[in-house]
């Protein structure tokens, strides 16, 4: 039996390319593995701490010569409130180097905005064979990926949870400016 899964297992890690999925693999600070569709990912970035700076009720850092905003992916899961996607000194995500963010970059319509993550695990490619329903807001199923439970995110249920003014774009910033 254990021969059967494992042979099982390899042969959905290396099924065909048309049905193979890839995605970033993050972690919380409760341990909890997530995956964030590769097509969703602008770049992968790491902010020293002392880098947040606030912007009225929003924590940004400064990036490429713009302002990213920043929203908390444990928080927003956690508490599933506005306030608890806010990331700032005193609720960073716990666990690994205190000093560094890992953020997960998101870009649409020109704009981006950062997703706070514990720590990024790994980029991986495979076909996703079993799924279940989600347990919570902003997941949309988990599945079994390099042999662990894996929730994947609802990426834009996140933003809109975190920034919900991210996706009207920049309507009331005058032209030129």
């Amino acid at each position: 039996v254990r021969e059967r899964e494992l042979a099982e297992m390899k042969a959905s890690e290396t099924g065909p390319a048309e049905q193979r999925h890839g995605f970033v693999l993050v972690e919380d600070d409760a341990r909890c593995r997530m995956a964030i569709p590769l097509e969703k990912v602008a770049r992968l970035e790491k902010f020293f701490s002392a880098a947040i700076e606030r912007l009225g009720d929003q924590s940004v850092v400064q990036y490429r010569g713009e302002i990213l905003p920043l929203v908390n992916v444990a928080g927003l899961l956690r508490k599933g409130t506005k306030e608890a996607g806010m990331p700032s000194a005193g609720s960073l995500p716990a666990g690994g180097s205190s000093d560094l963010l890992h953020v997960v970059v998101y870009s649409h319509g020109g704009r981006s905005i950062g997703l706070v993550v514990n720590h990024i695990l790994d980029i991986a490619e495979q076909v996703l064979a079993m799924k279940s329903r989600a347990t919570r807001d902003n997941v949309l199923f988990s599945t079994v990926i390099q042999g662990h439970v894996t929730e994947f995110l609802d990426v834009e249920g996140l933003i809109r949870a975190g920034d919900p003014g991210f996706f009207a774009g920049t309507a009331g910033v005058p032209a030129g400016v």
